[in-house]
This record gives structure tokens, C-alpha cells and sequence, in this order.
């Protein structure tokens, strides 16, 4: 049974022996599958069985509520005194989803990471390239017709401030990509610490690169699997077919087979031989979301002229 706030099995999770401390908000392609691994690796900290559940954002348009038993089987590994966390990168542009987690964990901190916007929907092009959801020929064609929200995602600040309207700003932390480059251990102690977890802990991933935008040993599943869910989720019990092997063990199997890791060596060698976007084409981005670069700028009180 649904109630009024679109939350099946109960108003809030929060009730009883079962609260979410943290969930990670986005965005794609921002390093939030290192983050999500160093946070896995804390031996304080529980994540989800899969990194993204996608219980508040409906990944097929059913338009349906969420499911507090279904979320709750993806922590039933988690020790009751862990400190309990998740990260769906796809809330972050949802305009439903700061709502549902409102009402289903209104004290959750949230984790917001930040790239520079070119660079980003760049590795978005390549990333979902090896995996079959698309076959534009160039960078060009993709940000010209892709259709799955990668542009959309690029509006941070417009984004952020509706988190800001149901959630305390001490609640969000807000990080720069880059950072981890510059300094990937001071960037893990800052979330660490803003967890709640001790930021002494050094995680194993902390060196290496996770989740990048080139082959994986599942691409060839991947891309099938981008087949099959486009021809069935036009009905809906394909789509309710979709769903149960979203809420499925299996699920766990897959992201793993989605991964890529390699040092961050090998990550620097794979984008360098890509050919560099066009400069005019760097420019155009730049300018569309320079409105959305300078308020970031402002709220973080922070120089991102580095992004331009």
C-alpha cells in the first residue's frame, strides 16, 4: 500500500531500527564509484549491496512509489551499529527524488560530486559508447542528440539549490573531482570525516582509478543488456520484469562485471589517447553553463576558473 508521501510499506524509513546516514547524490561521471568503493572498503561504514539501488529515482517511468522492504533488503548485510550509506548518481537530477528522500530520511547527509562540465559529459560520451547505449560517431553528434540527461546534469547549481530548499546545508557536502588528483587522500578524509567514520582509515582504492569510460570485461553484456531493456521496457511487464532484476541479487553480479579498475597510470594512458575535444567545442559547453559554473562558484565561495 502506497501512503501520501509515495513511500510503499511506511512513512519513514527512519522508523524503527533502520536509518540511511548518508547517500551520495551524484553526479555521473565524477568519480562517485571510487568514492563508493573507498567508503565500501571503511570498516565502519555499510554500503548497499549494489552501489546504486535507484529506489528514488524511477529508472523506468513506471511511476511508482518507494518500496521501504525492497530498500531494505540492499542493508541486510549491515551490521545495526554501522554507520549506512548508498550512491545513485541519478537522484541528483531527478526532480522527484530530494522529496522521497525528504520524506523517507529527512536527516541523511548527502555527497554531491562536481567535475568540469566538458570533461564530464566527455567521459559520459565514451562511457556509455563501450556499452552500447549509443553509436554517435563523435563527441560532436552526442551533444548534439544524446537523450539520457547527461546535458541536463551539467545545470549543478540550478540542481543543488532544490536539495538546498528540503536539506540543511551542514547536511551536504559538495566535493570538486579534480581534488582527488591534486589530493586523493585529503578528498577521502573530507568524506570520511563527514560520515561520521575515522578519516585516518586509508582504503586500498585509494590509488587506483574505478568505473572508467573504456572496455570492461562486461562490456558485450552490457550492450545486450542496453538491447533488451530498450525492446521490452516499452511494456509494462517488461518493465516490471526489469524492475525484479533491479531488486535481484543478481544485480550485484552485474555491477561488478560494469567495473573497471586499473591504476590511475593506466587511466591517464587511455584518455590521452583519445583525440582532445575540439576547443570550439570546449568553448561552447563552457559558455552554455557558465551561469550554472559562476553560482557554484559563489556558494562554494571557490575559484573554478580551472573549469573553463
Amino acid at each position: 500500500m502506497e501512503n501520501s508521501t509515495g513511500v510503499r510499506g511506511g512513512a519513514s524509513h527512519e522508523r524503527g531500527d533502520f536509518r540511511i546516514d548518508f547517500i551520495g547524490i551524484g553526479t555521473r561521471r565524477a568519480g562517485t564509484t571510487w568514492t563508493y568503493h573507498c567508503l565500501r572498503e571503511h570498516p565502519e561504514i555499510c554500503m548497499s549491496n549494489v552501489k546504486e539501488t535507484f529506489v528514488f529515482h524511477d529508472f523506468l517511468g513506471m511511476g511508482k512509489g518507494v518500496d521501504s522492504a525492497a530498500y531494505l533488503k540492499y542493508f541486510g548485510h549491515c551490521p545495526p551499529e554501522s554507520i549506512k550509506g548508498e550512491f545513485t548518481p541519478h537522484y541528483f537530477f531527478d526532480e522527484k527524488a530530494p522529496q522521497l528522500i525528504r520524506q523517507s530520511f529527512p536527516n541523511a547527509k548527502l555527497l554531491i560530486s562536481f567535475r568540469n562540465p566538458v570533461d564530464r559529459l566527455e567521459s559520459s560520451y565514451y562511457f556509455w559508447k563501450y556499452r552500447g547505449r549509443h553509436d554517435f560517431a563523435s563527441f560532436e553528434d552526442f551533444l548534439e542528440k544524446e537523450d539520457f540527461d547527461a546535458r541536463k546534469e551539467n545545470r549543478y547549481f540550478s540542481h543543488l539549490e532544490r536539495w538546498l530548499e528540503l536539506f540543511p546545508r551542514e547536511n551536504i557536502l559538495v566535493m570538486i573531482y579534480e581534488d582527488i588528483a591534486r589530493d586523493s587522500a585529503a578528498f577521502i578524509r573530507e568524506v570520511y570525516d563527514f560520515v561520521g567514520a575515522d578519516s585516518s582509515f586509508v582504503p586500498e582504492s585509494i590509488h587506483k582509478s574505478i568505473n572508467m569510460g573504456k572496455d570492461s570485461k562486461g562490456q558485450a553484456l552490457s550492450r545486450i543488456s542496453y538491447k533488451v531493456i530498450r525492446r521490452i521496457e516499452k511494456y509494462e511487464t517488461g518493465k516490471k520484469v526489469v524492475t525484479r532484476l533491479l531488486e535481484s541479487r543478481a544485480r550485484a553480479w552485474f555491477d561488478s562485471m560494469m567495473e573497471s579498475g586499473s591504476s590511475t597510470g593506466v587511466e591517464a594512458r587511455a584518455q590521452s589517447s583519445r583525440p582532445p575535444v575540439r576547443e570550439e567545442t570546449r568553448a561552447r559547453v563552457i559558455d552554455e553553463y557558465r551561469d550554472e559554473i559562476n553560482g557554484l562558484a559563489r556558494f562554494l565561495d571557490r575559484d573554478l576558473s580551472f573549469w573553463r
